[in-house]
């Protein structure tokens, strides 16, 4: 039942029976004790994948995006479970160590990487996929060659996780039609020990503004908080002297 129902790697090697699970004085656990009885004989490390159970996944070979999260789940995970296909969460990813596979990959990317894009169910495959989205759609946006002379110029502020896979498809599939510039918001680290306000967000956002852009008509658009951002901008840049509409 077990091994049709869990990963190869979640199967226990050993089952002990006892007849209750012994107690510390404070009423918790005694996990020292139960450690003690698995000792003997217990494996150093995790078992590693069975490859027949794992369907494979095809990875894009020579790509740096590839290299980089190849080298961060490798370094936080095993490689096994990346030249496998496992799914993040199958093959003992958590929270914090998702936290620190994005840290990793945006400092070998370059690339600012939303913590929406990696869950509990995302393969490898499919996280490669969505950065190469990321970096198509930075190529592409802040006055991409393909777009129109005179398309619009579209100031994009995000939500409060920053830029996002969604974003990013958003920009592509308009390329053609409308300039975007992401706006990036100051961090969190940064807003704290400057004991900022929402006030210090909305005047970082102007100040992505070039001056040059006053020549003719901005649109600012806002995605959830970008939403309050795009709004507060709109007014402030009047005051400025700088010609915008608000995009819905």
């Amino acid at each position: 039942m077990m091994a049709r129902r869990l990963p190869a790697h979640m199967m226990p090697n050993r089952i002990h029976i006892i007849d209750a699970v012994p107690m510390l004085p404070g009423f918790k656990p005694d996990i020292a004790t139960l450690a003690s009885w698995n000792d003997a004989g217990a494996p150093s490390a995790r078992p590693a994948p069975n490859p027949a159970k794992v369907p494979q996944a095809r990875l894009p070979e020579g790509n740096r995006v590839r290299k980089a999260v190849e080298i961060a789940w490798s370094k936080l995970l095993d490689r096994a479970s990346f030249e496998q296909g496992y799914a993040w969460g199958e093959t003992g990813g958590d929270s914090l160590k998702a936290m620190e596979l994005i840290f990793l990959i945006e400092r070998a990317l370059d690339l600012p990487v939303p913590l929406e894009i990696l869950d509990q169910s995302t393969t490898p495959k499919a996280l490669i996929d969505a950065l190469d989205q990321l970096l198509a759609a930075r190529r592409d946006c802040g006055g991409s060659r393909r777009a129109a002379a005179k398309a619009p110029l579209v100031f994009l502020m995000p939500g409060i996780c920053g830029d996002e896979p969604a974003l990013a498809t958003l920009r592509t599939e308009l390329r053609d039609r409308l300039r975007f510039v992401t706006i990036k918001y100051p961090s969190s680290s940064a807003m704290f020990e400057a004991k900022a306000r929402f006030d210090t967000v909305v005047d970082a956002a102007i100040s992505q503004i070039p001056r040059s852009a006053n020549s003719e008509i901005i649109h600012l658009a806002g995605y959830s908080f970008g939403g309050f951002v795009a709004w507060r901008s709109h007014v402030a840049s009047g005051r400025q002297g700088i010609a915008s509409a608000r995009l819905a």
